[in-house]
């Protein structure tokens, strides 16, 4: 089984490791939480929102998550 990923974006990076502190404290690996940049790359992890509500529409209430796969 893949992983669970969390993402990370802003222009200030004391937020961002306060942020990734919190995470870790809630029992996030370091090689599960990516840093994706600055504040613009909020955007992309904002739009999975719409696909993971059409999931739910589609599969019902089942668990499920998404994967970033690398070779």
């Amino acid at each position: 089984m893949t992983a669970q990923r969390t993402f990370v974006s802003g222009d200030d990076a004391d937020a961002k490791a306060e942020t990734t502190a919190l995470l870790r404290s809630f029992g996030w690996a370091p090689e599960q939480i990516t840093d994706l940049g600055d504040l613009s790359s909020a955007r992309a992890t904002e739009a999975l929102m719409a696909l993971w509500l059409r999931l739910c529409r589609v599969l019902g209430p089942v668990d499920f998550n998404l994967a970033v796969v690398t070779a």
